[in-house]
């Protein structure tokens, strides 16, 4: 991801833009903030891309994150296909975010 910014503050139902490294500027929607979650959705003109967060407890003291994308709507096998295959992609963000997490007190 090359960038993500909020128009507000965080929570659901607010906007913003994000870039990733290999496409356009797109814009997005918060539709989900829980204790352990959080999901964008991304409009694809006909479709959404929802992208979903969650961390969950290991056992060992930290965190396990997943993450996972799937296409919604009308066009939405039309537009699945035009975005592709996008796990790299997801992969290179979940990993930044553990970085993150990890460097945090």
């Amino acid at each position: 991801m090359e960038f993500f910014r909020l128009d507000g503050e965080f929570g659901v139902g607010v906007t913003g833009t994000l870039k990733s490294r290999s496409g356009p500027e797109a814009r997005f929607r918060v539709v989900e903030v829980g204790e352990r979650t959080y999901a964008d959705a991304t409009d694809l003109d006909g479709a959404e891309l929802i992208v979903h967060h969650e961390a969950r407890p290991n056992g060992s003291g930290g965190s396990d994150l997943t993450l996972g994308a799937w296409v919604e709507g009308d066009l939405a096998e039309e537009r699945a296909g035009e975005v592709g295959d996008i796990s790299d992609a997801l992969q290179g963000d979940l990993d930044a975010l553990v970085a993150l997490l990890e460097a945090a007190p």
